[in-house]
C-alpha cells in the first residue's frame, strides 16, 4: 500500500481557518484535504507515543461539551484529552441547557463563544451543528449527528 504523505509534518500541522473566516469547524472528515487529514493522524500517534511533549499544550484553554446524547466513550475520550493536554473541559448535559427548547441554539452559540475556546456537540440533529457553527465565532466539533459520527472514524488507528 502507497504511503501518503502529508505536505505538513505534524509539528506543522494546524487546522487553519479557510480563506476569508477566523475559525474552523469539524463537523464532516470532508472538511479535511487528504494531506490534513493524514497530518492530524499523524499528530495523533506523535501525541500518543511522546505524551509529555504535548503536555500543557492547551493551557489555559476551554472546551464545553455539549451532549444532548449520553455517551461513555466519547465524554470520557475529550474530557481526559483536554485534561492531558492541560486545558479545561466543561461538559454540560441536555438538562444544563435544553438547547433548542429553553434556550435557541443561536444564543446557546453566541454566549459560549464568549466564554470558551471550541465546543464540541453530540446532538440528535446534524442541523444544530450547522446552526452552532455558522453563529459561533469559535471552533464547533462534531462528536455525533443524526448524520454523522466523524470522532469515530479513526477509531481502526491506535490513537483512538
Amino acid at each position: 500500500m502507497a504511503q501518503i504523505t502529508p505536505v505538513l509534518s505534524p509539528k506543522q500541522w494546524r487546522l487553519r481557518p479557510a480563506p476569508g473566516h477566523t475559525k474552523r469547524d469539524l463537523l464532516s472528515l470532508h472538511n479535511l484535504t487528504i494531506a490534513e487529514f493524514s497530518a492530524l493522524l499523524d499528530l495523533a500517534e506523535e501525541v500518543k507515543l511522546h505524551p509529555d511533549s504535548f503536555r500543557g499544550l492547551l493551557a489555559g484553554r476551554t472546551l464545553a461539551l455539549i451532549f444532548e446524547k449520553p455517551s461513555l466513550r466519547t465524554r470520557v475520550t475529550f474530557e481526559v484529552g483536554m485534561v492531558q493536554l492541560g486545558g479545561h473541559p466543561i461538559y454540560l448535559a441536555p438538562s444544563d441547557i435544553a438547547l433548542g427548547k429553553r434556550e435557541a441554539v443561536k444564543d446557546v452559540a453566541r454566549n459560549l463563544a464568549r466564554w470558551v475556546d471550541a465546543v464540541t456537540v453530540r446532538t440528535f440533529s446534524h442541523h444544530t451543528l450547522e446552526e452552532m457553527a455558522a453563529e459561533a465565532n469559535i471552533p464547533i466539533i462534531n462528536a455525533l449527528s443524526d448524520l454523522l459520527h466523524c470522532c469515530t472514524r479513526c477509531r481502526p488507528w491506535p490513537t483512538c
